[in-house]
This record gives C-alpha cells, structure tokens and sequence, in this order.
C-alpha cells in the first residue's frame, strides 16, 4: 500500500469514524501519532471515535499500535464509556480485554460499571461477558 503524503491527525479522526481501516493503517504507518495532538485533551482521540462508531477492526488495529486505552475527553468520557453509551457492547468487551479502566467516570456521572447494569446493558449475555472480564483483571472471581 502507497503512503498518502500529508496525512494528518484529521485525517485519522476521519477514518476512524467512518471506518476507513486502510487509510487508518496508512496514517498509523506515516507515523501520525494517535494519542498526540493539539485538541487533546478536550477532544476524542481516534480510539474513542473508533469505539464509539462501533468499529471493532479499528479499535484493533489503534490498540496494537499502542492507543492510551484510558484517555479522557474534557467531558471525561473515554473510549471505554463511549462505546458503552452507544452500546457497543463488542467493543466493550475488547476494550475490557485490554485493561480499560472501568472505575473513570465521565460527566454524566458513569463508570463502565455503571454501564453494566441490567437496566442499561440489557444483552445478558454480553453484560456476563464482560463483567467476568472485569472481575478477572480486579482479582476477584466472577460472582462472589
């Protein structure tokens, strides 16, 4: 794959909501830094768009290249609360996979656990899912 020349920051914000996985791989391999740049921190960084989009691929492929999984946008929401809000409850997983911290809380007042009770993760399956997740990256045992 040819490098775009000038690929920016913007550029990669873009792709990650639209789940454009070629030119995120294009922008990661110009070396455009995903956890850098000038409207951060009160702007989502491309993991939270990514999370928030729905985009599983992506949110992959950012992790791999060494995402900050727990940033905070000035609203304190991070990628983990985001994919959260709009139920994208794959990503969730992924990211509860990869350590997210599910203790930060953004400013409508929730923590990914919070977003965990039935009365908003409805997917039981899912919820289980990634709550046995959780406990184990806690140290505890799921359902004690």
């Amino acid at each position: 794959m040819s490098m775009k020349p000038g690929l920016t920051f913007r550029d990669l914000c873009r792709s990650c909501s639209d789940g454009n996985s070629e030119v995120v791989l294009e922008c990661l391999g110009a070396g455009v830094n995903q956890n850098e740049h000038p409207g951060m921190p009160r702007e989502a960084s491309p993991l939270m768009l990514a999370s928030r989009s729905g985009h599983l691929q992506i949110v992959r492929l950012l992790l791999a290249d060494g995402s900050n999984i727990n940033f905070s946008d000035g609203d304190g929401f991070t990628a983990l609360t985001l994919a959260c809000e709009y139920r994208r409850w794959d990503v969730v997983q992924l990211l509860a996979e990869h350590g997210a911290d599910f203790t930060i809380a953004n400013a409508t007042g929730r923590d990914g656990h919070a977003y965990m009770l039935p009365s908003y993760c409805r997917k039981k399956s899912a919820r289980e899912a990634i709550l046995a997740i959780v406990a184990k990256n806690e140290g505890r045992q799921f359902g004690s």
